[in-house]
């Protein structure tokens, strides 16, 4: 074949690659890089002949078209995501490619952190998700249990006499002569006794005290699980107004309302200190308070935008059912 002269090279370049300009004044055969110019980066660089009739660009250009290929359609990503793990949803405002982080969030432990798009693809879930999976797939035996326990929490006694799993409860005894059950999934998590974690909370030195009411009202929110379950399958663990994977759980009938209710029916005063309750009395609480839920209807499921969107224009606490009907027409309407 013939060797092509630089005027040919050039005449050739502004149909096959338009957007480059040889800056090179002579041309030694196709084994020669050319000087060239990219008129789209403004850059320079050198190539071959060979590589610019195939409509290679500057090394910019190619890492464009590079990003572009891996580049997925950011709707179909979240619509494939939502398949593999419906609990996941993709805060972040762009994607770049498969690589790159993302932040997420996960309805079930209300965690954020990032992760890169191949991993939420291949159903790796929040980082709390991921440790109770691997705790899951370890098979411990009573022994391991028992030294395990000594660690982490030194003040508790295994009462049991066997394991099963982690899902099963174990009888415990902690020091301040408390018994109480858990899970060894729960006390691997941090788990310890209610009694003793109760009295750290509490009083005028915690930072969540306001005259008592407080410390007691997150102890007897813990007991509302059954209540929860029921609300998440109602509406399928999606949003009531939107159909989107939900982040709250709204009361219909404000929750201060139903605690007031519930310290009318136990006649117990409000202390100062949730630790001057005895067990029996916390746990009689907590009964009633949940029985006034199943009274008075589940929840509703609500993305966390949507819920702060209420609580926004209706305040917190005294809210009502009607509260909820009207702001659900007028979110439907608007």
């Amino acid at each position: 074949m013939r060797k092509l002269t630089l005027e040919q090279i050039v005449e050739r370049l502004k149909t096959l690659n338009p957007t480059v300009t040889i800056l090179s004044t002579e041309y030694g055969g196709c084994e020669t890089k050319l000087k060239c110019f990219c008129n789209i980066h403004q850059t320079v660089w050198y190539t071959k002949y060979s590589n610019l009739a195939k409509g290679c660009g500057c090394p910019k250009c190619l890492s464009e078209k590079i990003g572009n290929a891996l580049r997925k359609d950011f709707d179909i990503l979240k619509e494939q995501v939502k398949e593999v793990s419906p609990n996941i949803l993709i805060t972040s405002k762009e994607y770049v490619n498969s690589h790159t982080k993302l932040d997420c969030f996960c309805t079930i432990h209300d965690v954020s952190w990032q992760v890169s798009a191949s991993d939420l693809l291949a159903s790796h879930g929040c980082p709390k998700c991921a440790s109770i999976k691997i705790a899951n797939g370890r098979r411990l035996n009573y022994e391991d249990v028992k030294d395990r326990l000594s660690v982490i929490s030194p003040n508790l006694t295994l009462i049991s006499d066997e394991y099963v799993s982690a899902k099963d409860k174990l009888k415990l005894h902690c020091v301040c002569g408390n018994d109480f059950e858990s899970t060894w999934s729960g006390l691997s998590q941090g788990t310890n006794c209610p009694i003793c974690s109760l009295r750290l909370m509490s009083g005028h030195h915690s930072n969540l005290w306001k005259g008592g009411i407080s410390i007691l009202s997150q102890y007897i929110r813990g007991g509302l699980s059954s209540w929860k379950n029921d609300t998440e399958k109602k509406y399928n663990k999606k949003c009531a107004i939107t159909g989107e994977p939900f982040n709250e759980i709204h009361h219909i009938i404000g929750f201060n309302k139903i605690l007031e209710e519930t310290m009318q029916i136990s006649e117990l005063p409000l202390h100062p200190e949730i630790g001057y309750y005895t067990r029996e009395e916390l746990i009689h609480l907590r009964k009633i308070n949940l029985d006034l839920h199943y009274k008075y209807g589940l929840g509703v499921c609500l993305t966390e935008d949507i819920h702060k969107e209420f609580h926004k224009i209706y305040g917190y606490g005294d809210n009502t059912p009607e509260q909820f009907e009207e702001f659900k027409n007028n979110y439907k309407a608007s």
